[in-house]
């Protein structure tokens, strides 16, 4: 959601080199929050979340490549995520509209 939450968030993860997927709001920190995921991944495929807001992905993913080694645009969020599971773990963050967007999606459920 933001620099300060990501420094609260990250480092309580298990440790580990994650996929990280994100949509991130243009009026946030962009650079500031990506800086902050790059230091627990190589990988980010940016997305878009359904908010007027959300950078597109390509603009995201543009931006993300000073910090991550792997960078890739999928627009749509779920593709995201489905792409994200073939380099586990999986981080997705970078939005609450992300999350509303995948929780909708029931397919995309954990068991």
């Amino acid at each position: 959601h933001n620099p300060d939450g990501l420094d609260w968030a990250l480092p309580r993860l298990p440790a580990g080199s994650y996929t990280v997927v994100a949509s991130i709001l243009r009026d946030k920190d962009v650079d500031g929050m990506l800086e902050r995921l790059a230091r627990v991944g190589v990988r980010l495929i940016a997305t878009t979340s359904s908010n007027a807001r959300a950078l597109p992905a390509g603009e995201l993913a543009a931006r993300a490549a000073r910090w991550f080694r792997d960078v890739e645009a999928v627009d749509d969020p779920g593709a995201a995520v489905e792409r994200a599971r073939q380099d586990p773990p999986v981080l997705v963050t970078g939005s609450l509209y992300l999350l509303a967007d995948l929780a909708a999606r029931e397919e995309l459920c954990v068991e």
